[in-house]
């Protein structure tokens, strides 16, 4: 394997949401409103970023929220909101998660995640899974202002770890952060769970798979860029 270095996205590739949509439950909104609201998440946060300012995850993350509660004529307390966004760091793993890091990790690949908010969510899962020994770097740009897809991001990673793009590849669900990695040199892994179209305006992923027990098969398989 021509591979060194794998980075991985956290929120939703890693963590599973479905414990934060029934906490927005709790507030009064359906999935479909959570998945809502995440989408114009990513949309501030990407709109911040070029303007090339920086972006706080949690803010950001907070106003989204109070905004559609209010669309739904749904009233809570600011600290309700706080309590509901800050269980994004308190989110299980999806499934597999463990059994993948160890098989890399036997395959002497350095492990790291890429993540556009806190650093803390990805520390938890580690933590819960007691597989922090398998991680190398748990890195944020929330250091460097810089949200994925920007390049920066990934030179950012690349950066932190000393790591050529040509021997690095990222994992994430999001077709969007696929595509910045791709533009930065990386290879890439894309995982559909639910089998859904890649979106063709997007550079595709040099490989993509349903779930993590086939990682380590699609990884062995990329040939040097």
């Amino acid at each position: 394997m021509h591979l060194k270095y794998i980075f991985f996205d956290v929120n939703e590739t890693l963590t599973d949401f479905s414990q934060l949509s029934k906490a927005m439950g709790e507030l009064g909104l359906s999935n479909s409103d959570m998945q809502l609201w995440f989408s114009r998440v990513l949309r501030d946060g990407f709109a911040i970023t070029l303007t090339n300012q920086p972006v706080n995850f949690a803010q950001t993350a907070e106003v989204a929220l109070a905004n559609l509660l209010q669309e739904r004529n749904l009233s809570v307390t600011p600290d309700q909101i706080t309590r509901t966004i800050k269980q994004i760091a308190q989110l299980p793993a999806q499934k597999g998660v463990a059994e993948a890091f160890a098989q890399l990790k036997d395959l002497n690949l350095t492990l790291s995640t890429l993540t556009n908010g806190s650093t803390a969510a990805a520390e938890f899962i580690f933590n819960q899974l007691e597989i922090n020994h398998l991680v190398s770097n748990i890195l944020s740009v929330q250091d460097n202002a810089k949200w994925k897809p920007h390049l920066e991001a990934y030179q950012f990673a690349l950066s932190k770890t000393g790591a050529s793009a040509k021997e690095s590849a990222l994992v994430a669900v999001h077709p969007w952060d696929i595509h910045g990695a791709n533009q930065a040199g990386l290879s890439t892994v894309w995982i559909n769970r639910k089998q859904l179209t890649y979106p063709s305006y997007f550079s595709p992923p040099t490989a993509s798979i349903t779930e993590f027990s086939d990682l380590a098969k699609a990884l062995s398989e990329i040939k040097p860029n």
